[in-house]
């Protein structure tokens, strides 16, 4: 009868031990999901090595008081066939199922391993070495301690073969590209800025001259205006009055279209031309000799315009005989008149009907005309052999 009674008792607590036994696999899955729950530390009950609650907390509290990712878990020795049987592995292992960058203290049995994807390659083995021989006396909780504590005093960053750490490649590409395109817009914002300032600055010193230019030109137009009736009585002196008025015609299209210092000048150097044909005009009228070109306009311009040169006792305009405007230097260089531009204003014929064909508007005095023309827009890498060899030792 007692053997009997021996048989359902032994049949029980064989029982019990299996259905209370942990399931192969779980140890290391309980130990990832701890730290993905924000916990550094993990203890797992059954661990042959198993430290006091006292210890762990010392462990959390200098972890999350440091800098460095640093995860610790305590296994019991059968976790190490989740990595095929060997201890050696486990901290890549572990590091592999939960995937964050960092330094991992594996304490699997009676080993202790380390590896790291922050640190150079091979410094967290050579670390786990040097504190478990250092302290295995003191016992695991003293070496586990020991060793977040030199990690933290490790000053710079990781300097491995490229190998293994994913998580912190992957977030540092991240944080470049982020800052790549913050980069981008501010560049592309302060470019906006100063083009449009740029641009503010043209537009007022554009207008100061236009102003300039406008009353150089009206003072053009009234020496037009009041030679006009002499010309029907001196028709000899017929080309050079238009020569002025085709000058005039040109300034008044232009002034409103440009922006460019450049093209000012050049406006500036047509009015002069101008004034010129006019002066050789009233000398004909007088019977006078007609004066030679000004200084200003014997030399080539401010951007190296022609000059106005005199041929068998007339004035070639643009350095060619087909005209003054044939040069085709206005508006070189990038200004808002093209030659395209000047070809449509000055391919119709010459004004000979006289002033009054309907094309000024200004009156006595005036200094505008009815051309229109609108504005011109103008880890290490992880692990090389930290977690292959390891580091640290056996208890």
């Amino acid at each position: 009868m007692r053997r009997a009674a021996v048989f359902p008792a032994l049949f029980l607590t064989l029982a019990l031990t299996v259905v209370t036994a942990p399931p192969a696999g779980a140890q290391v899955a309980e130990a990832v999901t701890a730290f993905r729950g924000g916990d550094p530390v993990f203890v797992h009950p059954q661990a042959e090595r198993r430290i006091s609650d006292r210890d762990a907390d010392r462990l959390r509290k200098r972890i999350k008081d440091g800098e460095r990712s640093i995860f610790v878990a305590v296994l019991p020795a059968s976790a190490a066939n989740e990595a095929g049987g060997d201890a050696n592995r486990m901290p890549a292992y572990i590091y592999d199922k939960l995937g964050f960058a960092g330094t991992y203290a594996i304490v699997t049995g009676d080993s202790f391993r380390a590896g790291s994807t922050d640190l150079r390659s091979g410094l967290a083995g050579e670390i786990a070495t040097r504190v478990f021989r250092e302290h295995r006396n003191d016992g695991v909780g003293a070496v586990l301690l020991a060793f977040v504590d030199e990690v933290e005093g490790v000053r710079g960053g990781s300097s491995g073969n490229g190998s293994g750490d994913r998580s912190g490649s992957s977030s540092g590409l991240r944080t470049f590209m982020i800052l790549l395109f913050l980069g981008v817009v501010v560049f592309a914002v302060w470019s906006s800025v100063r083009r449009r300032r740029r641009r503010n600055e043209l537009l007022r010193s554009a207008e100061s001259s236009r102003e300039m230019l406008r009353a150089d030109l009206a003072v053009l137009a009234n020496d037009v205006m009041a030679l006009e009736p002499q010309i029907t009585l001196h028709p000899d002196a017929r080309d050079e009055y238009e020569e002025a008025v085709s000058r005039f015609r040109f300034a008044s299209e232009a002034i409103d279209k440009v922006v460019e210092p450049a093209d000012f000048d050049r406006i500036e150097r047509v009015v002069a031309e101008g004034h010129y044909a006019m002066a050789r005009a009233k000398a004909v009228i007088d019977g006078r000799e007609p004066p030679p070109p000004p200084p200003e306009l014997q030399a080539p311009g401010k951007h190296d315009e022609p000059p106005v040169v005199i041929r068998d006792g007339r004035p070639v305009y643009g350095g060619v005989d087909s005209g003054w405007y044939g040069g085709g230097w206005f508006g070189g260089g990038g200004g808002l008149l093209t030659g395209i531009l000047i070809g449509d204003m000055l391919s119709g014929p010459r004004w000979g009907g006289g002033w009054g064909g309907g094309h000024y508007g200004g009156g006595e005095g005036g200094g505008g005309s009815d051309f229109g023309g609108g504005d011109f827009g103008g880890g290490g890498d992880f692990g090389g052999g930290d977690f292959g060899g390891g580091g640290g030792g056996d208890f």
